[in-house]
């Protein structure tokens, strides 16, 4: 008898969970789960000593998505925080370096867009001597694990196949310049040497590799990599928070989404200025236009936030102005 009264309180306090996590009145959640309000306050009542009759149990468990083991009190967890535990997991350096495991999983996402928020510089670009900096004092791969595996990566992003997005603060490369933070032991010819070799190898990458930048006083993004659309891993110094619930992952490209996007309508300025100076401008054809009218559009496409008529008016103006502007400076500057 004791174990029945137990079971109706341990049943009790978890429909009342169950209630407020609905954000339902008492009425709503009995009608939705097709019993009566006379039935539910009963079984809320701190008197009652029985457990509800199975076809009341199911119609609750079906009508709020929770689980019959849990309000039962058969399972601990209720089913979202069950959904977490399932879709979670660390991974943490060990026999096999974390850098590889990372490595294998951009392997595994090759048909898809991966996207990073690095926790220093992007990876694909450092030099040897940056990498054996950060390397020196920490435990883990060594810096000759971690330089073979960049090269890896490196040779991987240069397959026109890959579609690799990046994304750094502009406060972030600002102190790395500088040489302020993590960076105040580093010499002046090391970071001159970095800077170079982000500059060539994000022109030499793009449109493969986007390396987009963001104000990190008005948005604020922890280092996370995006494998696609089934698997993200937050970067949490020594370990990985990797998570494979499809929701979440959603969740974590919209926030990427918007990084890219915080720049509001100056980021319709920009995109004007690039597409005129790279067809008006004798001095700036290098200016990826024609490849960045592809990233826009995709950009535009999946919901990004980039309005499509005002990028098809005024890039098409841009275009139409810089080709324009182009054939007269050739006209009063050409052969006389």
């Amino acid at each position: 008898m004791r174990e029945d009264i137990d079971a109706a309180q341990q049943f009790r306090r978890r429909l009342t969970e169950a209630v407020d996590r609905s954000g339902l009145s008492r009425s709503a959640f009995a009608f939705s789960a097709g019993i009566d309000r006379t039935t539910l306050t009963q079984l809320l009542s701190p008197a009652n000593r029985r457990l509800p009759r199975l076809d009341t149990l199911v119609g609750i468990a079906r009508a709020h998505g929770e689980s019959i083991d849990w309000l039962a009190g058969l399972i601990e967890s209720a089913p979202a925080q069950t959904a977490l535990i399932e879709h979670t997991s660390f991974h943490s350096s060990g026999p096999d370096p974390v850098d590889e495991q990372l490595f294998d999983w951009l392997l595994a996402a090759a048909d898809y867009r991966i996207r990073y928020v690095p926790a220093t510089l992007p990876d694909l670009l450092k030099t040897s001597a940056i990498i054996r900096y950060e390397r020196a004092p920490r435990d883990g791969p060594s810096a000759a694990q971690t330089i073979e595996t960049t090269s890896a990566r490196l040779a991987w992003v240069r397959n026109p196949d890959t579609e690799l997005e990046c994304y750094s603060s502009v406060q972030s490369l600002s102190s790395f310049a500088r040489g302020e933070g993590v960076w105040q032991r580093l010499g002046v010819a090391a970071r001159r040497e970095q800077l170079d070799r982000m500059i060539e190898l994000s022109t030499e990458l793009y449109p493969t590799f986007r390396w987009f930048l963001f104000d990190g006083m008005k948005r604020y993004a922890s280092p996370v990599t995006v494998f696609g659309p089934h698997r993200a891993a937050l970067y949490l110094g020594d370990l990985y928070l990797v998570l494979t619930s499809t929701d979440h992952v959603k969740t974590l490209s919209r926030h990427l989404d918007g990084l890219v996007t915080q720049f509001g309508p100056w980021l319709y300025v920009i995109l004007f200025l690039i597409v005129f100076c790279e067809t008006g401008l004798v001095v700036t054809p290098i200016l990826p236009g024609d490849s960045l009218l592809f990233a826009v559009g995709a950009l535009t496409a999946r919901d990004g936030g980039l309005n499509f008529w005002i990028i098809i008016v005024s890039l098409s103006v841009a275009a139409i102005l810089g080709d324009t502007v182009n054939y007269w400076i050739g006209y009063f500057l050409g052969d006389k």
